[in-house]
């Protein structure tokens, strides 16, 4: 289906006896993947095949809840500024977007206002307990298909926004001397230049002229055909070597690593040395945000709590959003831990991308060992593996353009045998 669009198939063709169109056949198959594609290319929802359904009425006559929905939001999409005011309010993309991006930021500061608050633990409760019904309700007419890509990225946002607040407003005054805030807020400048990396830099798109995809096809076409591996029916060009299209970015990517919702872009070949300082920076923060934290506790309770009244449930008691902050910093610091920890054994120890080593078994170049351990053919050792990724210009290794690897050396090695052979015969 990606592959006859891209080159410009007709949307509106219809066969002679059914009169369906490819909207109505990939519905009627119920293929969910064909008929999102179909109509993000534009296809049209109201044409009526020779029994009179559009694509939605077929979708409800075969029961595919899913896809009929997915038709619904489309035409809805598609009618604009259609209906009264606050029918306009719910359809309005940028709407939604924006009320997705945002209630992180409302979420956090209404949770911790009510812990903060004076009243009982079952008032609390209570209170929380209604701001979620109240969540769920909202979501279901503010939020849409796009949630998981928007949403993680503004939980960081949100957390840290709330963060540098409460280092402002509430532990500045308990850290100590002028040399720690001076710390905090220099650690901050790699931090915020290394998330914006990772956010906006290209992550390796492997892009093509219109000419070069042409040619492409033509090769493949007499010489392996479209292996999937080799081949890329979206964006037409031919796969390099550890590349993969995301599905989210609806690109290939060199030396794909994943796609990562909290920086809403891929982690490729162009961003990942980005990305892993990412990780470390925000680490760095994460032990300032605990060191605000004790700070504040040690201050407090020494002075409003006898030594035998100091435990872990009165220093949450002294202030809820102390409380809430701590509990958002520690959840951070377990994700953010294991991330960076997974991301350097791969990189460093494994010579894998987080796809690689899911995916190893699917691709030729990787072997196994006789005890059956993966091997990575681009593995040189720890040292020269970091270099290597760091793109450092020692040891010996010389960085990559991953863009333009199509083989392996042994790949290199076995073709220039083959030709000898050949020579020979």
């Amino acid at each position: 289906s990606r592959l006859l669009i891209t080159l410009g198939a007709s949307l509106t063709m219809c066969d002679t006896f059914h009169r369906n169109t490819p909207l109505h056949w990939a519905v009627y198959v119920r293929n969910s993947s064909a008929v999102s594609l179909l109509i993000k290319a534009g296809s049209d929802l109201s044409a009526k095949n020779a029994q009179g359904d559009t694509p939605r009425m077929m979708a409800e006559k075969l029961k595919s809840v899913w896809i009929e929905e997915r038709l619904q939001e489309a035409e809805a999409a598609r009618e604009g500024t259609r209906g009264n005011f606050l029918v306009r309010i719910v359809r309005d993309k940028t709407l939604k977007y924006w009320a997705m991006f945002s209630s992180p930021f409302v979420a956090f500061y209404a949770v911790g206002l009510v812990l903060d608050s004076h009243e009982s633990y079952l008032v609390k409760f209570g209170l929380l307990f209604i701001m979620g019904l109240v969540t769920m309700f909202l979501s279901k007419l503010l939020f849409d298909e796009r949630i998981m890509n928007v949403l993680p990225m503004a939980v960081y946002l949100a957390t840290k926004f709330w963060m540098y607040i409460t280092w402002v407003t509430d532990l500045w005054p308990y850290v100590g001397t002028f040399w720690v805030n001076a710390g905090f807020v220099i650690s901050s400048v790699p931090l915020f230049y290394s998330f914006y990396k990772s956010w906006r830099a290209d992550p390796g798109i492997i892009s093509a002229s219109t000419e070069q995809k042409f040619r492409t096809i033509v090769e493949l076409a007499e010489r392996d055909g479209f292996d999937p591996a080799v081949f890329c029916s979206t964006c037409l060009v031919r796969r390099p070597l550890r590349s993969k299209h995301c599905s989210v970015c609806n690109q290939c990517v060199a030396r794909f690593d994943h796609h990562c919702p909290w920086v809403n872009n891929c982690v490729g070949a162009g961003n990942h040395v980005y990305f892993v300082n990412y990780l470390i920076f925000l680490l760095v923060m994460l032990g300032w945000s605990w060191y605000g934290c004790f700070s504040f506790w040690s201050v407090r309770l020494s002075e409003n709590k006898e030594p035998h009244e100091r435990n872990l449930w009165t220093a949450l008691s002294e202030s809820g959003w102390i409380g809430w902050v701590a509990f958002n910093t520690l959840l951070h610091s377990a994700w953010v831990t294991c991330l960076l920890v997974c991301q350097l054994y791969q990189m460093v120890w494994l010579a894998m991308t987080t796809n690689e080593r899911m995916n190893c078994h699917r691709y030729p170049h990787f072997k196994r060992s006789n005890s059956g351990r993966v091997i990575s053919p681009f593995n040189m050792g720890p040292m020269k593996n970091l270099a290597d990724f760091c793109e450092w210009r020692c040891l010996r290794v010389t960085p990559q353009d991953w863009r333009q690897v199509y083989s392996t050396n042994e790949d290199d090695d076995d073709e220039d045998e083959k030709q000898t052979l050949l020579h020979y015969v």
